[in-house]
C-alpha cells in the first residue's frame, strides 16, 4: 500500500489492526522482527510507531503487544496539568475485566492523586493481577496531599505483575500538606507474588521509594519479588524497605540521598512480624543517605532468615543485626563490599552484632575519618576474610578494626583473616596494625593470617576470655595480652605461642596484680615475658587480685593436683582413685603389706 505521512504522525500514533495487516510486509521488510507475530493480527492488536522517513514510511516502532490497552484511549492526557487518575484507573480496570494483560503509558507526564482508600492506605493507581504496565518515558506526578499512608503505585494482594520501561515517579515531599506520617511510598508491594519491577526512577516521596511487605501475618507476605535498575533520590524514610517477604532480588540499583525521617537508609530490611528471608542484593549502591547505607534490623524477628549481599557499596553507618530478642536469627553472607567512612564520623560506621551467622568476604574500607571503622559488637559466628582498610593520610591514623563488647556480653566463634591496613602517605601496607580484640568470651580468634612482617604496633586484648588466642609464625613484634584488674573472676585462658617471638603478659594497671608461677622474672607489677614455643595458662583472678600463670608441658608440678591433663591421660592420682575405688590395693599398699608381713615374721623368729 502507499504510505501517507498523516498515517504516522508521531510516537503516540496507534496503528489499528486493519492497517497493520495491510502494511505488515513493509514493516517486516524494513526490519521488524517477525517473531513479534505480525502475521495473523487480531482485532485488538496494535503497534506504536516511533519514527517515519521522508516518505512517511515507518522506520522504528515499539514492540507489538498482543492484548494491549493504551491509557490515552481512556482519556489520559499526559500533559502534566490534567488529573489523569480516573482515566488511568479506568484503563487498568478495563484491561482486567477484558482479560488484556498489557497497559501502555505513552511518553508524557501523568498527574495522579492518592484518593482511593485501600484499607488504611490511599492509592493513586491500583494494579490488578496478571497486568503488565509498560511505560514509554512516562512520569507519574503525585498531587500534593496530607495523608500519612499512601502509595503512587499500589500492588496489593495480587499476583503476576510486571512494571517495565522508563517510569519516573515524583512524590509530594516538597509540597505535602501535613507534617506527620512516614508511609507515602512510590511503589507499595504488599502480599503480592511474582512481581517484577524494572527501570524506575523514584524521587521526593513522603515515605519509602519502594516498600515490600505483608498484610500483618506471615501467611500474607510478598513472595518472589524482583527489583532491577531502581533508582531513588530524596525519599523521606528509606530508598527500599523490605519488611515481610520470601524471595526478593534487588539488582543493579542505586538508593541515594534518603533523609527527613528515621531510619533514613538506602535499604532497610526490617522483619517486623516474623522474617524476611531468601533475599539477594547484588550490584547495589547505597550512598549519601541521611543515616546509613544498609541496615538489617531484626529486633522483632521471630523466624530465621537468609540474606546474601554481593558487590555492594555503602558510605555511612551500616548495621547488621543477625538476631533479635524475639528469637529470630539470620544467616548473612556478604561477598564484595566497598565502604567509605566519611570525614566527621565520630564512631565506627560498620556495626555487626547478633547470635546468627555472619560471613564477610572481600571488605574494602576507605577511611576518611580519624576514627575506627569496624566494630563486631556482641556477636557470635563471625568470620571475616580479606579485610582491607585504606586511610586518608590527612585525617586518619592507621586503619583500625575493633572487635569488642561490654563486660557480661560475648563474641563467639570469631575468625578474622587477611586484615591489611595502609596510610597512603606511607609506602607499606601494614597487617594488623592497631587491631584490638577486646572483651572476648567463649571464642577462638585466629590472628595467624594477618600478622606479617612490617607492622610494629600489634596489640591484642583478651578480657573475659576462656578459650584460645593463637599467635602464628609471622609475628613481627611482641604480642601483648592484657588482663584487667577490675573484672575479677576471669575464666582461665591460654596463650599458644608457636613462634620464637616473645609474648608479654600485661595488666591494665601498674599495680595490684602479681603474676605467680613459672613466668620469667617472677612477680611483676605490670608485665611478664612468656618466651616462645610453649603454652601458658592463667588461673581465675582471686579476690585479692592475684592471677596465676602456668607454663604447660614443661614445668614439673609440685604436686599431682597441679598436673594439667592435656592429652586425656589419667594422672597418677586419678589412677589411684580408680583402683582404690574398686576395692583393689595400689602397688604401694601391696608393697607395704608385704613389708609388714616380712617384718612380723622376722620378729616372730627371734
Amino acid at each position: 500500500m502507499a504510505f501517507d505521512k498523516t498515517t504516522f504522525v508521531d510516537n503516540q500514533t496507534v496503528i489499528d489492526a486493519a492497517t497493520l495487516n495491510a502494511i505488515q510486509d513493509e514493516l517486516i521488510r524494513v526490519g521488524a522482527d517477525n517473531s513479534m507475530g505480525l502475521s495473523g493480527l487480531a482485532a485488538d492488536d496494535q503497534i506504536m510507531v516511533s519514527a517515519v522517513d521522508a516518505d512517511g514510511k515507518p522506520t522504528g516502532w515499539r514492540k507489538k503487544y498482543r492484548d494491549m490497552l493504551n491509557v490515552r484511549d481512556y482519556g489520559a492526557a499526559g500533559d502534566g496539568t490534567t488529573d489523569d487518575t480516573a482515566a488511568i484507573q479506568a484503563a487498568l480496570d478495563a484491561a482486567s475485566t477484558r482479560g488484556i494483560s498489557t497497559v501502555l503509558f505513552p511518553a508524557g507526564t501523568y498527574k495522579v492523586s492518592a484518593t482511593t482508600a485501600d484499607n488504611n492506605f490511599y492509592a493513586a493507581l491500583t494494579v490488578h493481577s496478571g497486568q503488565r504496565l509498560v511505560f514509554d518515558a512516562a512520569t507519574l506526578q503525585l498531587t500534593a496531599n496530607g495523608c500519612d499512608f499512601y502509595a503512587v503505585l499500589n500492588i496489593h494482594n495480587v499476583n503476576n505483575v510486571t512494571v517495565e520501561g522508563g517510569l519516573t515517579i515524583v512524590g509530594d515531599r516538597e509540597s505535602h500538606t501535613a507534617t506527620t506520617g512516614e508511609s507515602g511510598h512510590g511503589i507499595r508491594i504488599v502480599n503480592s507474588h511474582n512481581v517484577h519491577v524494572s527501570d524506575v526512577n523514584i524521587r521526593y516521596t513522603w515515605g519509602d521509594g519502594v516498600c515490600v511487605g505483608g498484610n500483618g501475618t506471615m501467611a500474607e507476605i510478598s513472595q518472589n519479588v524482583t527489583l532491577e535498575r531502581i533508582r531513588t533520590y530524596k525519599c523521606s524514610r528509606n530508598g527500599l524497605s523490605i519488611i515481610e517477604a520470601d524471595g526478593v532480588v534487588v539488582r543493579d540499583c542505586d538508593f541515594t540521598y534518603t533523609d527527613r525521617t528515621a531510619p533514613q537508609y538506602g535499604i532497610d530490611v526490617e522483619p517486623n512480624l516474623g522474617t524476611a528471608t531468601n533475599i539477594t542484593i547484588e550490584n547495589v549502591r547505597m550512598l549519601n543517605n541521611g543515616i546509613g547505607g544498609f541496615a538489617l534490623y531484626t529486633t522483632k524477628a521471630t523466624l530465621p532468615g537468609v540474606l546474601t549481599l554481593r558487590n555492594i557499596e555503602t558510605d555511612a553507618k551500616t548495621i547488621i543485626y543477625t538476631s533479635s530478642a524475639a528469637g529470630g536469627t539470620f544467616d548473612v553472607r556478604v561477598d564484595g563490599w566497598r565502604h567509605t567512612q566519611k570525614s566527621g564520623e565520630t564512631n565506627p560506621t560498620l556495626r555487626l552484632s547478633g547470635k546468627g551467622s555472619l560471613r564477610i568476604k572481600q571488605l574494602y574500607v576507605v577511611n576518611k575519618s580519624a576514627n575506627r571503622v569496624i566494630i563486631p559488637l556482641d556477636i557470635e559466628n563471625l568470620r571475616m576474610d580479606g579485610v582491607t582498610v585504606e586511610d586518608d593520610p590527612a585525617v586518619s591514623i592507621k586503619g583500625t578494626l575493633s572487635v569488642q563488647s561490654a563486660a557480661n556480653t560475648s563474641i563467639g566463634k570469631a575468625v578474622i583473616t587477611g586484615f591489611l591496613s595502609r596510610n597512603p602517605a606511607e609506602e607499606t601496607w601494614y597487617s594488623g596494625n592497631q587491631l584490638t580484640v577486646d572483651n572476648l568470651q567463649d571464642t577462638v580468634v585466629n590472628l595467624n593470617e594477618h600478622l606479617t612482617t612490617g607492622g610494629s604496633s600489634e596489640s591484642y586484648k583478651l578480657l573475659l576470655c576462656d578459650k584460645t588466642l593463637a599467635l602464628g609464625t609471622a609475628l613481627s613484634a611482641k604480642a601483648r595480652v592484657f588482663i584487667p584488674y577490675t573484672y575479677g573472676n576471669v575464666n582461665p585462658f591460654r596463650v599458644i605461642n608457636t613462634t620464637a617471638t616473645e609474648v608479654q603478659l600485661y595488666t591494665t594497671v601498674s599495680a595490684g596484680i602479681t603474676f605467680v608461677g613459672d613466668v620469667p622474672g617472677g612477680s611483676s607489677a605490670n608485665s611478664a615475658s612468656l618466651a616462645g614455643n610453649a603454652s601458658y595458662e592463667v588461673t581465675p583472678m582471686l579476690a585479692s587480685g592475684l592471677v596465676y600463670v602456668r607454663k604447660l608441658n614443661t614445668r614439673v608440678p609440685a604436686k599431682t593436683s597441679e598436673i594439667t591433663n592435656d592429652s586425656n591421660y589419667q594422672t597418677a592420682a586419678q589412677v589411684e582413685s580408680t583402683v582404690t575405688g574398686k576395692g583393689y590395693q595400689t602397688a604401694e599398699q601391696v608393697s607395704a603389706a608385704i613389708t609388714a608381713a616380712i617384718g612380723a615374721a622376722m620378729e616372730a623368729s627371734y
